[in-house]
């Protein structure tokens, strides 16, 4: 299917204030925070969770098609729960705003794949992110095209590369970019 560096489709610039401005609002937070936002960019959901973790209790179907963002408290990219939960909510995307070790502000994105996300339990997503951390550590020790000296950083970028890598493998797109709040 390609590499995925494929960017996320834009949206709407007043949509994506909207969803920078709540992100800044929760990048700090010592426990996750998420909040679902409708085509106009405004919260129609919110929750708060613990350091590793949130949930959004919606009606079933309420979040379908929607952007919902988070916080991660740790300064890495989706984990498991995450790609098993976009499916679950049949989410159009999902975005994480967090901090690396050296404070440096991310926001990572992913959209649903064309065909929809693929239908995974914890487990596997977990083991499909394991097999590309493998990727991501060997493009991060200098296999590839990128070396990192900072440790503190493999963290972050380790599983960023491993997100391009199943971007790729699954058809989403997908990307980080840094920002300044």
């Amino acid at each position: 299917r390609g590499v995925g560096r494929e960017p996320p489709t834009p949206i709407a610039e007043t949509v994506e204030a909207r969803i920078l401005a709540y992100a800044a609002t929760i990048i700090d937070k010592p426990v996750e925070h998420a909040a679902v936002f409708d085509a106009a960019g405004n919260v129609i959901y919110r929750g708060r969770g613990t350091a590793n973790g949130v949930s959004i209790h919606a009606p079933r179907g309420a979040a379908k098609g929607r952007v919902l963002l988070h916080n991660h408290t740790n300064g890495t990219s989706f984990s498991a729960r995450d790609l098993q939960s976009a499916g679950r909510y049949d989410l159009a995307e999902l975005q994480i705003v967090t901090r690396d070790a050296s404070g440096r502000a991310w926001i990572y994105r992913v959209q649903r794949p064309g065909d929809g996300w693929p239908r995974w339990s914890r487990d596997a997503a977990q083991a499909w992110l394991d097999a590309a951390k493998e990727v991501a550590g060997e493009r991060i020790l200098g296999f590839g095209e990128v070396a990192v000296d900072q440790l503190a950083d493999w963290h972050n970028n380790g599983t960023h590369y491993a997100m391009e890598h199943l971007a790729s493998r699954f058809g989403m797109r997908y990307n980080r970019r840094q920002v300044e709040f």
